[in-house]
């Protein structure tokens, strides 16, 4: 069997663990997919089948739109290994950060699912019009929904 060698001169006996104790799941439309795979897997870290059991997601940052919330470019894994030391995941995004407030006219979704509102969702939105309204806001536009979704 070959031995696999990344960034210099690793081989079997001196294994990394630049991302030992991370779970990783890497987009199927990620270029090279299978080679991430096992740079990940021979620096120590996990991968995943489902994104929900993964602590980051490996997308292509060229398709950022489709991407989902808080993904990570492979450009972290390819980093990380370059200078033999776990980067900050936020400098490498591959999709919206959290909290990102999508502006009008948005047309690519965030996510696919729609998750139904909860009672408690829907008693926070109505007291949440109910009070900008009484503030003189309109609640016909985003603007009041808008509010919303940075103050959760």
């Amino acid at each position: 069997m070959a031995q696999i060698s990344y960034e210099g001169a690793l081989n079997h006996l001196n294994r990394g663990d630049i991302f030992h104790g991370l779970r990783f799941f890497i987009s199927k439309a990620c270029p090279s997919r299978n080679g991430y795979i096992e740079k990940v897997e021979y620096n120590g870290g996990e991968i995943v089948r489902k994104e929900s059991e993964a602590n980051i997601l490996i997308f292509d940052h060229l398709n950022s739109r489709r991407n989902p919330i808080n993904s990570v470019s492979y450009k972290f894994i390819d980093e990380s290994i370059k200078i033999r030391r776990r980067v900050d995941v936020g400098e490498y995004p591959a999709g919206p950060r959290f909290k990102h407030v999508r502006s009008s006219g948005y047309s690519a979704p965030i996510k696919n699912t729609r998750t139904p509102f909860s009672l408690e969702d829907d008693k926070e939105l109505l007291e949440h019009v109910r009070k900008a309204e009484k503030q003189g806001m309109k609640v016909l536009g985003n603007k009041v929904y808008q509010d919303l979704e940075e103050k959760v």
